[in-house]
């Protein structure tokens, strides 16, 4: 269920022919740390930035991850993007 609600709001945001290649996965684990594991090898990063959180702070995920990164991170507000976050 939880993949399916996942797709969904990736199908919302991009639309259902995104001009991106997008991997969808639902795993379990300690965020941050599948985080840095899947993002081995990777041109980057993207993370969002904490819902609700101030606009000089992130999340505890995110600053996990900016802790020893693998590749470049990039930390995304809803603000910058406009988008709305799924719930």
């Amino acid at each position: 269920m939880a993949a399916a609600r996942l797709a969904d709001a990736v199908r919302t945001v991009l639309g259902p022919a995104p001009s991106i290649t997008v991997t969808v996965e639902v795993t379990e684990g300690l965020a941050a740390r599948v985080l840095l594991d899947r993002a081995a090898g990777a041109e980057l990063l993207v993370l969002g930035g904490a819902v609700g959180a101030a606009q000089d702070r992130i999340g505890p995920v995110a600053r996990a991850c900016l802790r020893h990164p693998p590749c470049p991170v990039v930390v995304v507000g809803t603000q910058s993007t406009g988008i709305p976050v799924p719930v």
